[in-house]
């Protein structure tokens, strides 16, 4: 779509000028009987479905290929965003369906806006995401290892914490972690009478090149533990490489809590081949309950006696019989295979299932459990549940009812419609200023993502800081000849008493103290008044505040001088009121129409307009007057030089 650089440029080509009082320019005039100007008219639409179909349909027809790209995704999602952009295509459906109006014509076009993740909100948004395995509710104890769940007698909150810590490895301070997990509402009831088994712990290696709950160590020598199809999947260690070569290698399981079990063992299954006769001692199985993370080799470990080896001579599985570690009971453990091959030997040494049982297969009955979600922060220390951030669960979207069907939101239920009143249901007596970060699931027509805003109580309600799908309006006109349309970013407003306070303090800021009144609410360098909402026009003022410039002026220098300094004043509010300015929008010229009071030299009142143009941006923005001209009750009022 072809950009506009100026948007006045348009309007001095039809004689318009926004200062309606203006003198009839008569060269303009000429210009414009040759222009068919049509029908002025002001309109506001609100765009529907089907408009945001027909917009695709336009830019594919009279777009770029690259405009036929953002036309499907127009279609697809039904709202504009930073890289695509309402003033860029709104035209195409304005110049067709109201082709016939004519200049200065205007249309207020609402539409849905897809904004930008705040980059605060994203370390949520984006965080890594960790799953509780049956290793990991181990670690919480026998009843939780048995149900793979917890309960209401073994909650998350009192085990998550320690259970991250013993997991999770080299965490960084403010790191953070969404972790879920599986919990009832209701504690079951785990019937241990039966003599079968229950497994504390299993691992088979079913994944390709996963070492499952396992970690392999290289201690020393080129040759490193692998992961094989055979079986059902398996780790594999073996020294030989053109011959056999020198290697000590570890492969160290993941703690296993075996606290309140009596009575444990461990078995697994192992080929063997390639096996000298005299090196045995080579293959070994560790134990220990000491665990040393920095230095795994140093930790105190204990070998185990398994009670049955293979042959050493074939590819099959033998299983190892039962290794009573019931002198652990209580304790949490690691288990390791240790391998060392030599010049003389270098066998391989295959590890299939391992599993650590406890007698009697527990029958567990109760509620289904459900997966729960939440975040943590690592404080440097220990991992502990992140504070004033909530993540939506199921049972929330259950709670509004509609985004409940898919547990997630969408273009069809909104955020922003369900959220305020789950806040309220939430955090019932959340008081005024209480601040809570509220991350959810959104699926924005193509797949599901992550979003957050932030919530305040503000005058008793809550208020959110940033909707995925928000509602804008933006100002279009026909501009340059009947049905063109073109993005008029111009911003408008009349100055209330809160925007002549602004002045007052970037006086006192910029100026010092000793033009502002003893109230502090009006000051008298421009003469903006935030009690009265106004500017005080009277030189007296200026002379009692200022009298090393004012005195001894006649009365028309001091009114020059004071025409100059509103200039000045306005720049000062457009500093502090639009910090973030930028001259153009869409290769359209940005304009500040700015409309304010004042108390004249002469006890009359006036309304004044002033044309601003945001000409750099910065910290701060800078701002001129268009034309070097005020308009006071509809006459011009060229500041003087």
């Amino acid at each position: 779509m072809k950009k506009i650089t100026s948007i006045f440029s348009y309007l001095a080509l039809a004689g318009v000028v926004f200062f309606s009082s203006c003198n009839p320019n008569e060269e303009i005039y000429d210009e414009l009987d040759a222009v068919d100007t049509g029908f002025e008219k002001h309109i506001e639409v609100t765009l529907s479905s089907s408009n945001y179909q027909d917009i695709a349909d336009m830019a594919r027809a009279n777009g770029t290929s690259e405009d036929s790209l953002i036309a499907d995704k127009i279609e697809a999602n039904e709202y504009f965003t930073e890289e695509i952009l309402a003033a860029d295509y709104v035209p195409y459906y304005l110049n067709e369906t109201y082709g016939s109006y004519g200049l200065m014509s205007s249309a207020q076009v609402s539409f849905n806006y897809n904004g930008s993740v705040p980059e605060e909100l994203t370390m949520y948004t984006e965080a890594e995401e960790y799953e509780l395995g049956n290793a990991d509710y181990n670690l919480a104890g026998f009843e939780v290892g048995v149900t793979k769940y917890f309960f209401p007698d073994q909650p998350a909150d009192v085990y998550l914490s320690s259970v991250l810590d013993e997991t999770i490895e080299n965490p960084q301070e403010n790191d953070i972690l969404l972790v879920s997990y599986m919990e009832s509402d209701v504690n079951p009831t785990i019937d241990t009478t039966d003599t079968q088994d229950i497994s504390v712990y299993e691992e088979g290696f079913p994944n390709e090149g996963d070492f499952g709950t396992f970690t392999p160590l290289n201690i020393s020598g080129d040759q490193e533990w692998y992961w094989q199809s055979y079986g059902d999947g398996c780790a594999t260690m073996a020294g030989y490489d053109g011959g056999a070569q020198p290697n000590e290698d570890m492969l160290i399981s993941d703690p296993v809590s075996l606290e309140g079990i009596e009575e444990v063992k461990l078995n697994f299954s192992q080929a063997v081949n390639y096996m000298n006769d005299g090196y045995w001692d080579q293959l070994k199985v560790l134990i220990t309950d000491d665990y040393n993370s920095d230095d795994p080799v140093s930790s105190d470990w204990e070998e185990l006696t398994v009670p049955n080896w293979p042959p050493g001579s074939d590819w099959s599985f033998y299983e190892s019989g039962d290794i009573d570690l019931t002198a652990y009971a209580g304790q949490t453990i690691h288990i390791a295979f240790f391998y060392t091959s030599s010049t003389e030997n270098a066998c391989t040494w295959e590890i299939g299932d391992v599993n650590i049982l406890t007698p009697g297969e527990a029958s567990v009955e109760g509620a289904e459990p459900f997966e729960t979600v939440t975040y943590f922060t690592f404080d440097g220390d220990s991992w502990g549940e992140t504070e004033d951030v909530y993540f939506l669960n199921a049972a929330d979207y259950n709670q509004m009812g509609d985004p409940g069907n898919y547990d997630n939101f969408s273009s069809s239920d909104l955020p922003q419609d369900y959220l305020p009143k789950f806040m309220d249901y939430k955090y019932p007596v959340a008081g005024e200023g209480v601040t809570k970060t509220i991350v959810y699931k959104f699926y924005n027509g193509s797949g599901t993502v992550k979003l957050a805003t932030t919530f305040t109580v503000d005058g008793g309600e809550w208020e959110s800081s940033y909707n995925y799908i928000d509602q804008q309006t933006q100002r279009f006109l026909v501009a340059g000849e009947r049905g063109h349309w073109i993005f008029d970013p111009t911003v408008r407003f009349t100055m209330a008493n809160s925007d002549y306070m602004l002045i007052v303090e970037a006086v006192t800021a910029n100026l010092g103290n000793d033009f502002v009144d003893s109230y502090g609410t009006a000051e008298y360098y421009t003469g903006a008044s935030s009690y009265y909402g106004n500017f005080d026009l009277r030189i007296s003022q200026r002379v009692e505040f200022d009298p090393e410039t004012f005195e001894g002026l006649s009365e028309e220098e001091a009114k020059d001088e004071i025409i100059r300094r509103l200039e000045l004043a306005l720049q000062y509010l457009l500093q502090s009121k639009f910090p973030d300015a930028v001259p153009q929008v869409s290769g359209v010229d940005v304009h500040y129409i700015v409309t304010f009071d004042s108390y004249n030299n002469d006890f009359t009142r006036s309304t004044w307009v002033a044309d601003m143009k945001c000409v750099e941006a910065g910290n701060p923005p800078q701002f001129e007057l268009t034309d070097n001209t005020f308009m006071q009750d509809g006459n011009p009022v060229v500041v003087p030089e």
